[in-house]
């Protein structure tokens, strides 16, 4: 029976084991990959920052509060390191000129859904780097509000509201229809 995170922390800060944080980042280490993949837009940028994430996560194990997921804790890890290296190196990154590239596009193109098929990236191209952010914390990885909220730094209310605005522009972009 495989060990529960918990389980896993609680060895880790406790008898600072190891194998247990091992597991842990075996674990998690796709979805902050994924997240730090769609914030800097270079894979290589991502995986050099997701070791970081990682070794941070290490260090400072112990500051874990359980008061949202692990998973969430390390999201909110990752963020930090993305934007401390924006910082640091003082140039834009590819996720920005995407973005920049996106408000100058002429969105009077038509675009149409073909089914549950159609391309997840089609409907994020719509929205706004913030609603595309909390999107993919919320539906993409899976995060609840609470814990976007925690990751992104942004208030609950804002990102309800994302959400909210997000799911209503893809609804009447490609004429979806849901609950």
């Amino acid at each position: 029976m495989a060990a529960t995170d918990e389980s896993l922390i609680s060895r880790a800060i406790v008898d600072h084991d190891t194998q247990a944080f091992d597991e842990l980042v075996q674990r998690h280490q796709s979805r902050v990959r994924g997240w730090l993949r769609h914030l800097a837009g270079d894979p290589a940028l991502a995986d050099d920052l997701a070791q970081e994430t990682f070794l941070r996560a290490w260090k400072k194990i112990a500051t874990y509060k359980a008061k949202g997921s692990f998973e969430a804790w390390l999201l909110t890890i990752a963020r930090n390191e993305f934007l401390q290296n924006k910082r640091k190196s003082g140039r834009e990154t590819g996720h920005l000129e995407r973005l920049q590239a996106e408000t100058t596009t002429d969105n009077s193109e038509s675009q149409e859904y073909h089914g549950e098929g159609a391309d997840a990236d089609r409907f994020l191209e719509i929205l706004g780097p913030d609603e595309r952010d909390i999107m993919i914390l919320v539906y993409g990885i899976g995060l609840s509000h609470n814990e976007a909220s925690h990751v992104s730094g942004l208030p609950l209310g804002t990102v309800k509201s994302h959400v909210r605005r997000g799911v209503l522009k893809v609804r009447e972009k490609f004429g979806v229809t849901g609950r």
